[in-house]
């Protein structure tokens, strides 16, 4: 027989956005620099912890270069109390 034709693989670096809904505790939010005195921000040490969550999990399907997430006080959806 003959031998089969090939496919051939293209792989690319991509860049990706979305985003997402995501619930940090006041201990993981800081007075923001930009808004009103009663403004918060998640602090940098949350986002990097989030980072560094978000790129293990995708990692495990996907090469996984870099991840950056980003928050602002003026995308806050709400606050919650126990």
């Amino acid at each position: 027989m003959g031998k089969q034709p090939t496919k051939k693989h293209y792989t690319y670096n991509l860049s990706v956005s979305f985003r997402m809904q995501f619930t940090f505790t006041e201990d993981e939010v800081k007075p923001s620099e930009e808004g009103g005195p009663k403004d918060r921000d998640p602090s940098s040490r949350s986002l990097e912890n989030l980072e560094k969550e978000l790129g293990e999990y995708l990692g495990q399907n996907y090469a996984v270069d870099d991840v950056e997430v980003w928050g602002d006080f003026d995308e806050l959806l709400g606050i919650d109390e126990e």
